[in-house]
């Protein structure tokens, strides 16, 4: 585990999670629902659905009605870079891509920006290895 998705996880503390799902076989799903229960507030975005875990889930980033911590990404890798573009843009302080989930020219937009980058990681994976599960 890098220094920086460990600091990800300690000091995050609100996450909005793109393309967050409400089928519960799929990791859109399951991560955001155990981080949920890990303490994180969870923020959802999908213009598909009005309320996810009870929450209301927002269709973009920029009419949510706070500035989360981290937006977590589960798009393809080809469509990640405009969300990651708004969430730098807006002022998120970190992002991260969902395992099998990568793409350089985002990687490069918020390392420019000063914005913590993780890319090709399960969040749920990398708590679980920090808290010693």
């Amino acid at each position: 585990m890098t220094d920086e998705t460990k600091e990800i996880i300690e000091k995050t503390k609100s996450i909005a999670v793109i393309g967050c799902s409400m089928k519960s076989e799929k990791p859109s799903y399951y991560v955001p629902n155990f981080l949920l229960e890990k303490g994180y507030e969870i923020i959802p975005v999908n213009p598909k659905h009005k309320v996810i875990f009870g929450k209301t889930c927002y269709p973009s980033l920029d009419i949510l009605p706070k500035k989360p911590d981290l937006a977590l990404i589960f798009r393809p890798s080809s469509e990640v870079y405009a969300f990651v573009k708004q969430a730098v843009d807006l002022g998120f302080k970190s992002i991260w891509l969902q395992l099998g989930i990568q793409d350089d020219l985002s990687k490069s937009y918020a390392h420019e920006n000063n914005v913590h980058f993780v890319s090709n990681k399960c969040m749920m994976v990398e708590y679980k290895k920090l808290k010693r599960f």
